[in-house]
């Protein structure tokens, strides 16, 4: 890894080694972006809150997040829980017998939703995406800091400062936020050998430039039809940044989920949008032919 990065799971507590929270978005004071116009962002529907993390509900009483999210007793969407009945980790695509930073978790009910598409091509880089998650508040300005002499300092806006970052604000807010994909990466993690993608916290990029927080981990990242591409896991900072801040130059690490597609659909048995159509296509024509009988 490079010496001047680091990376931290995404969750709500022990943030030196913590799993993700709510989507820090650029612009305004950070309380926007929490809920949907119209159709937009799609895929807003299905994600929710989970123990100290997030979910994304698939369908057919399933939903999706994180290993390292704890606990997981019920998910929270649309302001409803649902409790969870039984749950499954999914394993590492290379080596079946390894598990992985994925678990699934069958509903005792779920939400009247239809059924998620999941990505089966993995996603690019430059690929725009949507980053929807429930975690961290951000404060509403900037604190400005010395970086050198390492570690970072406070320091007076006036004075010549060498970073600027976003303290933490308390509680946590279902929020959305836009990025693009920077690269496909992959390796070891602390819960399992990931296959994912990263997106860069870039300035002067817009007001819904976004980046994960503790908190967010398990939260959907879509593309703009809605398709499920992966879930957030993981937050890289900057060499001696304060583990409460967020920061242009932070990443956000995502496992993408076309890599486990193939065990996601085996063990929840939702079928593929192919067979769905199919289905569809042939009740239509059996309900035709009924009616012209």
């Amino acid at each position: 890894m490079n010496p001047m990065i680091r990376l931290m799971v995404l969750v709500a507590a022990a943030l030196v080694c913590s799993p993700a929270f709510g989507v820090i978005v650029a612009g305004g004071d950070g309380t926007g972006n929490t809920a949907a116009d119209g159709n937009f962002p799609a895929g807003w529907e299905y994600v929710g809150i989970c123990g100290n993390g997030s979910a994304v509900y698939l369908g057919d009483g399933w939903a999706l997040t994180a290993y390292h999210v704890s606990p997981k007793a019920s998910v929270n969407f649309g302001g409803l829980d649902y409790a969870v009945e039984s749950s499954v980790r999914l394993h590492d695509p290379y080596n079946p017998t390894a598990v992985t930073d994925l678990t699934l978790m069958k509903l005792v009910t779920s939400p009247d939703l239809p059924t998620l598409n999941i990505a089966a091509t993995p996603a690019a880089a430059g690929d725009p995406i949507t980053m929807i998650g429930a975690g961290r508040n951000r404060a509403a300005s900037f604190t400005w800091y010395d970086t050198d002499p390492d570690p970072w300092s406070e320091t007076a806006e006036d004075i010549l400062h060498t970073a600027d970052a976003y303290k933490y604000a308390d509680g946590r807010t279902l929020r959305w936020g836009t990025n693009v994909v920077t690269s496909q990466v992959e390796g070891m993690g602390d819960y399992g050998y990931l296959i994912g993608f990263w997106a860069t916290f870039d300035d002067n990029v817009g007001p819904n430039e976004a980046m994960a927080a503790p908190g967010d981990s398990g939260g959907g990242v879509f593309d703009a039809s809605g398709t499920l591409l992966g879930v957030m896991t993981n937050i890289r900072l900057l060499e001696g940044q304060p583990s409460e801040t967020v920061a242009y130059g932070n990443a956000t690490f995502m496992i993408d989920l076309s890599n486990y597609r193939d065990e996601i659909l085996a063990v929840t048995g939702i079928p593929e949008p192919a067979t769905l159509t199919t289905l569809l296509a042939a009740s239509a024509l059996v309900a035709l032919r009924r009616r012209r009988a």
